[in-house]
């Protein structure tokens, strides 16, 4: 559907088009919701959670007054709130579904009326005139009344425990491929692409990335692109939501055995996603012995969100952020060799950035 159905307007209320895919894991949570007793579950005790584009959903969730005691905690791995679409000047939404419609239509010669055209165009075609990031939640006025940033910073949203965190090496699954290999090249890059991401200070950025600090150039360039993407705007997610519910935070830091058997993984460390078989407990038959005990303490951990128990190792407190917030917070650091409570994550990057001690609340990334 285009826009919101007559139903819709009625159960959800009106708003700009867009989020039917949201509109369906919201029905699907619903469900989840009214039959959980009859399925032995508690209606009461539902974790929702995510990686990825299915932390953006969960945040979704999170922020979406229509999700409002469906489910008790909220858990988002790699991914944050921060990625949605700009608000537009003049209203509290933003872009709504039809004016992108309109746009791929332009870019492919065809009015946005005229499907005889659209459908003649190849699947290639169609893929090359996609805007960037077009898989962002759209700011409807239904499904989000505001963008998730401000909604958080101001509180204004579902009262549950959060839990956020991150990869130890976010960055190498998008630009490893670069392969940069001397220290002009990691400069030249650093300065187009922070420049792209309106980052002025470029020796500050140099310095905090250079070869000094890291193994390789093309290293050092992974974890620029894992702090500016992951790890400043989970900490910023952080930050907030943690003077308004109880919050936790980990950082995954375990380099998964199967890298030093795939030449195509050499160099990319604890990647973006590689955590989830150790969440999920599959593929258990590939895995080495410690491994297997690490997934178990991992999806042990998650379950303890779940029922409002929050532990690591099966029996040790997950620390809440907030104690230790003056030194950046504790983190569960999840790793095969040592899971543990550790102080703050990369403390220097985000006062670099600007996102600590700073009015963040219009800050939209």
């Amino acid at each position: 559907h285009s826009e919101l159905t007559k139903e819709d307007e009625a159960e959800y209320g009106t708003g700009s088009s867009g989020n039917q895919g949201l509109f369906d894991t919201l029905k699907a949570l619903e469900w989840v919701h009214e039959n959980a007793a009859a399925l032995g579950g508690d209606p009461n005790n539902i974790m929702i959670f995510g990686e990825s584009a299915g932390a953006i959903s969960t945040c979704a969730l999170l922020t979406s007054p229509l999700a409002d005691g469906l489910f008790s905690s909220a858990l988002m791995q790699s991914g944050n709130c921060l990625w949605f679409p700009e608000l537009k000047t003049s209203t509290l939404y933003s872009v709504p579904a039809e004016d992108l419609g309109s746009q791929i239509a332009e870019s492919l010669g065809c009015d946005s009326e005229d499907l005889a055209c659209l459908r003649n165009k190849s699947a290639l075609e169609i893929v090359q005139s996609l805007p960037d990031a077009n898989y962002r939640p759209n700011v409807d006025g239904a499904f989000l009344t505001s963008h998730p940033t401000i909604s958080l910073y101001y509180g204004n949203f579902n009262k549950v425990p959060v839990v956020a965190g991150v990869t130890g090496n976010e960055g190498s699954l998008f630009v490893h491929y670069l392969g940069i290999q001397t220290e002009e090249e990691l400069v030249e890059y650093l300065t187009e692409w922070g420049s792209n991401l309106g980052i002025t200070d470029m020796t500050q950025l140099h310095n905090l990335y250079s070869v000094e600090e890291y193994d390789t150039p093309q290293e050092a360039f992974d974890q620029f692109y894992s702090d500016i993407i992951f790890v400043c705007p989970t900490k910023f997610l952080l930050e907030s939501v943690s003077s308004h519910v109880p919050t936790y935070a980990y950082h995954y830091t375990h380099v998964p055995s199967w890298v030093n058997y795939n030449p195509n993984f050499e160099g990319w460390g604890s990647y973006h996603s590689s955590e989830m078989p150790f969440v999920f407990g599959t593929y258990l038959e590939n895995l080495t012995a410690s491994e297997v005990e690490f997934s178990s303490t991992m999806s042990t951990s998650w379950l303890s969100i779940a029922n409002n128990t929050p532990q690591i190792n099966g029996d040790e407190p997950w620390l809440p952020f907030v104690d230790a917030f003056s030194e950046g917070g504790y983190w569960a650091e999840f790793n095969a060799t040592e899971t543990k409570m550790v102080l703050g994550v990369k403390k220097n990057v985000v006062i670099s950035f600007g996102l600590s001690g700073t009015d963040n609340s219009n800050r939209l990334f």
